[in-house]
């Protein structure tokens, strides 16, 4: 991850620390595969984890391919 990605990145989980959204919500009523209301918790009450290679391998993949979907989707839709 560049420099840049990864300082917005960390600027993301940040800023997401102040809000629910609905990926904490499904969590937070217990319907998340991926997360736990106890997870959420820890998430909003103290400093993310921005270590890439945290978590689970669907995490570190959807990690990985952040940039080129990104690209794509640009690309899909310009302006």
């Amino acid at each position: 991850m560049s420099v840049v990605a990864e300082r917005k990145r960390r600027e993301f989980l940040t800023a997401r620390q102040s809000y629910l959204g609905g990926t904490d919500v499904a969590a937070i009523l217990g319907v998340s595969k991926w997360s736990t209301p106890l997870q959420v918790w820890r998430e909003k009450t103290s400093e993310p984890d921005p270590d890439p290679d945290a978590g689970t391998l669907a995490m570190r993949r959807g990690l990985a391919l952040e940039p080129f979907i990104a690209r794509e989707f640009e690309r899909d839709h310009p302006g």
